[in-house]
Formats: C-alpha cells, sequence, structure tokens
C-alpha cells in the first residue's frame, strides 16, 4: 500500500517533467544549429557578458544597432551591411541578451545599453563614429550621444519608439509580468510560445514587414535560431522588455543634441505610426526625416536600396 501510495504522488509531477523536458529540448536544438553559423563573429569582452560583433570594410566607423524583441539580432542590418561597407568599416553588434551576445540573469534597462554603446565605441571602435540604430535601440543611442557627445558624429534612427511610450515607467502590473516570465517552469514556457516559428512567422508578417513574403524561410529561421541561443536564460532580456525596464525618457536629450540626425520611418508601421515622427520633430527642428512607402518596422530591410542610398548622402 505504501509503495502505490509514493507512485501516486508521483503521477502529477510527470506533466511538469515533461514540459521541463520539452522547453530544454527546444533550447539545445536551436542552440545546436547556431553554433554552425558563428565562426566568423568576434567578441567583446565587456563586463556584463561577452558581445557577439562584426566588422567590414573600411572608412569612417558606423555602428549599427538592431532594434529589441524576441529574436532580433545583428541580422536585421543583413541587406545594408554589404553596401555601407563599400565606404565605411560597419561594426554590426548584438547588444547584451540578444542574437549569439552572452544572456545573464540581470535586469536590462536603458542604462545597461547606453553603458554598452559608450564602452564599445571606445574599448572597440576608438573613434568618434557614426550611429544607425532600430526602434527602441535609438532612445539607447539618443541618450548615449546626449551623455558623450564627444563619441559621436552623425545619427540615423529607423522608426525609433514614440516619446510617450517611452515615458511609461514599469507599473505593478508590468513588474509582475516580469516576475512570471522569469519563472523557471511557467516563464521558460511562456517564453517559448511568444517565441515560437509560428508567432515570430505571425508577428514578422503582420507587424514588422509590409509584404507577408518577404518573410523569406531564412529570415524566419535566424529570428527563431536567435530568440533561443544561450538557453532559457533568453527570456530575461524579453522580460525586461515587456516589463517597460528599458524605457527612458529621451525627450530633454532630443531637444538638445546638436548632431545632424536622419530618421527614417515605414509609412505603413501599426506599431510605431509615422505620426510619431512629428513628436520628435517637435524637440529638434534640425531633424531631417524620410518616410519610405510601402515599409513597415524595417524599411532598412524591406527598401535597402531606397535607405542605403539616403544614408551614403546623409553622412557623406
Amino acid at each position: 500500500m505504501k509503495n502505490k501510495s509514493e507512485k501516486r504522488w508521483l503521477i502529477p509531477l510527470l506533466p511538469i517533467f515533461l514540459i521541463s523536458l520539452y522547453n530544454r529540448w527546444i533550447f539545445w536544438k536551436a542552440n545546436k544549429k547556431k553554433r554552425e553559423e558563428t565562426t566568423s563573429t568576434k567578441k567583446y569582452h565587456w563586463k556584463w557578458g561577452k558581445i557577439n560583433y562584426t566588422v567590414e570594410g573600411t572608412g569612417k566607423p558606423l555602428l549599427l544597432i538592431h532594434g529589441i524583441g524576441a529574436g532580433n539580432s545583428s541580422f536585421e542590418w543583413n541587406k545594408n551591411i554589404c553596401e555601407l561597407k563599400k565606404d565605411y568599416r560597419v561594426y554590426a553588434i548584438d547588444l547584451l541578451g540578444f542574437g549569439v551576445s552572452d544572456k545573464p540573469k540581470i535586469t536590462y534597462t536603458a542604462f545597461l545599453y547606453i553603458q554598452l554603446i559608450r564602452d564599445f565605441i571606445q574599448e572597440i571602435i576608438q573613434e568618434p563614429t557614426h550611429v544607425m540604430a532600430s526602434s527602441l535601440s535609438c532612445s539607447f543611442t539618443i541618450m548615449a550621444c546626449q551623455q558623450y557627445p564627444h563619441l559621436f558624429q552623425k545619427l540615423i534612427l529607423i522608426c525609433p519608439t514614440g516619446i510617450k511610450e517611452l515615458s511609461q515607467y514599469p507599473t505593478k502590473k508590468k513588474q509582475f509580468l516580469k516576475k512570471v516570465i522569469e519563472c523557471p517552469l511557467l516563464g521558460t514556457s511562456l517564453y517559448n510560445c511568444i517565441s515560437s516559428q509560428y508567432y515570430c512567422k505571425y508577428f514578422l508578417q503582420n507587424q514588422v514587414y509590409y509584404y507577408p513574403k518577404n518573410v523569406t524561410r531564412k529570415i524566419l529561421q535566424t529570428y527563431y535560431r536567435c530568440a533561443h541561443v544561450g538557453g532559457p536564460s533568453a527570456r530575461y532580456a524579453i522580460a525586461s522588455f515587456l516589463g517597460d525596464f528599458m524605457n527612458v525618457d529621451v525627450s530633454s536629450a532630443i531637444s538638445t543634441i546638436s548632431h545632424p540626425i536622419l530618421i527614417f520611418w515605414g509609412r505603413e508601421a501599426k506599431l510605431l505610426p509615422v505620426k510619431t515622427l512629428q513628436s520628435f520633430k517637435n524637440l529638434n527642428s534640425n531633424i531631417q526625416s524620410i518616410i519610405v512607402p510601402n515599409t513597415r518596422l524595417l524599411p532598412h530591410g524591406e527598401a535597402s536600396h531606397i535607405v542605403n542610398k539616403h544614408c551614403h548622402s546623409f553622412l557623406k
């Protein structure tokens, strides 16, 4: 009787064990494939972890900083580097917590990334540089430029997160959401849902790209793998992102920056509508802007020929 009673207690634990096993299998599979694709990259040994980056071309330095989201990485610039490296020494980094950079168990904040941008320019590039950033990373770039103006030359911002959204700091609900995603079993399972191939495809086709056909198999696989490489710790950066811990009010900084700024915006963007552009221009009348038709959050991906051309003209 005692043995049967003990076995009954094990039955409720079986689903938990199977879910945990499945989660581990997902990460193991993604890590195995990704290791085969990262032999040509370099590592910057930063104080919070190793930062993956590439450098191509010669000339004045240009730093590319990808946007924030599950699966985001320096792959975002794959249609820009080949053209830009003809005239510039192009650096493309995977921010801490993303791509194949380290993903430590910490709270990821705007201040963390401001430090990373500063230190990367000082220690790796070692001279004032042009910076091109996307979505939420634009705010990190703006703040870094305002605090350390001697490290920057010109800024190119692509669909930056709105001024109003950036001023929203973590509420109790957002803090709770962050804690849930950071939980070992429940959080890992939730993360695997929002970074699944199905959701990645849905989000990319409906929010990121204007033409669904532009979401190729290679793009989908890269986003999916980058969301899982590094194991379950990949969820910590997304937990901070969804909890609004990466937000920073840039209204004062954008109004005081004297560096030339060019903003690209996808005309059809839904998450970050083009009307948001005016709030940036209201704070800094010297901002130049280009609205790219038939694109959403990645005009540099869907209309790279337009973006690359204007980048060359602006940076000269």
